[in-house]
């Protein structure tokens, strides 16, 4: 009897980990796996501190806000340092990859993923929402703060970061349900951003925009276009499927649920979009032109979505998926499995650490 009394109090004697977070961070980009510390190790073992990334030496150029975020584990007096790279680019930060004990990225070419020893690659995550506005404006205060007006923090882009994330949806907002049927059943959302960059200009806006006259042209009913600025250079060639007013985050978010399908192409940079994440969250039959890339499988071999091998043909890829339910749900199930074993918050850190 004694055993069974003495044991749980032992358990409990045990030291919980404690996770620190650079307060320097763009906090939109970093509050997915935010909230898979949280998750994983406990929201009131979650803490921002300078402290323990005095010994990272951070660029000091703009772009270094857009690149990583940094956390340090301490458990039993050891310290692990753990960098999490989100940016579109490929390139890896060689000051934090030689600082930190391991470094995940979620765009990697093949070759680099093969090079580097303590490079994780992880699947793409997205902005959401991690705190109500007290905890919101509280964070925000003491860790600009925290930062020591480090070159690349200004308060007003520091403040509109954390605005930004508190006017998100929650993860359960994503992974639940759709609240409403969807209009018919050849019903297909899709909107985007008509992006200037270089890479965009010649693969991802003419993609999207074929994605939609195809659409059209199957007599799909069809909602969404593309969100551009009259001053874009190639505003007149897709004036005819853009409109200029913002579409609230929260009415994407459902409409997207309530589509047959999901388009998906690699955006800016050729990186893994926001919108790759999103969809995996929501468990949706995905169609996407070829990754560019490399995708983590951990083992499966398949990829839980439709890949277009060639463009010329996107009608015929579309109307498979479109006409035949069976097939649509088997890549919904391969969408909700991968994300729910791979891809959730808590499972991402949980690779990370592990």
């Amino acid at each position: 009897m004694l055993f069974y009394f003495r044991y749980p109090i032992l358990k409990k004697m045990q030291k919980s980990a404690q996770v620190y977070i650079d307060p320097s961070i763009k906090v939109l980009y970093s509050s997915y796996y935010i909230q898979g510390l949280y998750d994983f190790y406990g929201k009131d073992n979650v803490h921002f501190s300078a402290k323990p990334f005095n010994g990272l030496k951070k660029r000091e150029d703009k772009e270094l806000y857009d690149h990583y975020m940094a956390f340090v584990v301490k458990k039993d007096d050891q310290y692990k340092r753990y960098i999490i790279d989100f940016w579109d680019k490929t390139i890896i930060d060689e000051n934090a990859y030689n600082w930190c004990d391991r470094y995940a990225k979620i765009n990697n070419t093949k070759e680099v993923v093969f090079e580097k020893e303590k490079l994780i690659v992880i699947p793409p995550g997205f902005g959401i929402k991690i705190w109500n506005k007290k905890e919101t404006i509280k964070h925000c205060l003491c860790n600009f703060l925290r930062s020591k007006r480090k070159p690349h923090i200004k308060l007003k882009r520091h403040y509109e970061d954390y605005i930004d994330q508190f006017e998100r949806p929650a993860i359960q907002d994503y992974e639940s349900p759709s609240s409403s049927a969807p209009k018919t059943k050849t019903y297909v959302f899709m909107i985007g951003r008509l992006w200037p960059h270089k890479n965009c200009l010649t693969t991802t806006n003419p993609l999207r925009l074929r994605f939609i006259e195809t659409c059209k042209k199957l007599n799909v009913d069809f909602e969404g276009g593309l969100f551009a600025s009259p001053s874009h250079p190639d505003y007149e060639q897709y004036k005819h499927v853009a409109f200029t007013k913002k579409m609230d985050v929260f009415t994407y978010v459902e409409k997207t649920k309530q589509s047959a399908i999901a388009f998906n192409t690699p955006a800016v940079h050729d990186c893994h979009g926001w919108k790759l994440g999103e969809y995996l969250a929501m468990g949706k039959a995905i169609i996407s032109t070829k990754l560019s890339n490399y995708f983590p499988l951990y083992g499966s071999g398949q990829l839980p979505l439709h890949t277009i091998l060639d463009t010329d043909n996107i009608e015929e890829d579309l109307t498979l998926l479109l006409h035949d339910e069976n097939y649509r749900e088997e890549l919904s199930t391969r969408a909700q499995n991968y994300y729910q074993e791979h891809a959730s918050p808590k499972k991402v850190i949980e690779k990370i650490v592990e």
